[in-house]
């Protein structure tokens, strides 16, 4: 498992789906300039709006419960290193911005 590590200097970003890295301290823990970060979240926003390929919306599973939150995560570390590497990435931001455009029911039923 993981834990949301206070120095870590980045954020995750999420939209259309998908979830971005984005850096918004330096080396000393300070942070970036505004205008460097708006920056940031503007490019993130214009290439998710860009990408028209689907992706199975993972993000959504962390709305299960707990048992079943931990069994899926657990699957998704073990189908590669590469999806194990992109859990620890999120885990270990600072926060998770969400910036998706739709909203979604309250009653809406697991995806995964």
């Amino acid at each position: 498992m993981f834990a949301s590590n206070r120095y870590s200097r980045h954020i995750i970003v999420m939209r259309n789906d998908q979830m971005y890295s984005l850096v918004v301290e330096n080396e000393k823990q300070e942070l970036l300039p505004p205008s460097v970060i708006r920056a940031g979240l503007n490019q993130i926003c214009e290439l998710a709006d860009k990408n028209t390929d689907p992706v199975e919306p993972v993000g959504y599973f962390t709305t299960t419960g707990r048992d079943e939150w931990a069994k899926n995560y657990q699957k998704l570390q073990q189908t590669s290193e590469q999806n194990k590497a992109n859990l620890n990435l999120i885990g270990g931001a600072l926060l998770v911005l969400n910036l998706e455009k739709e909203e979604f029911a309250k009653d809406r039923k697991s995806v995964v």
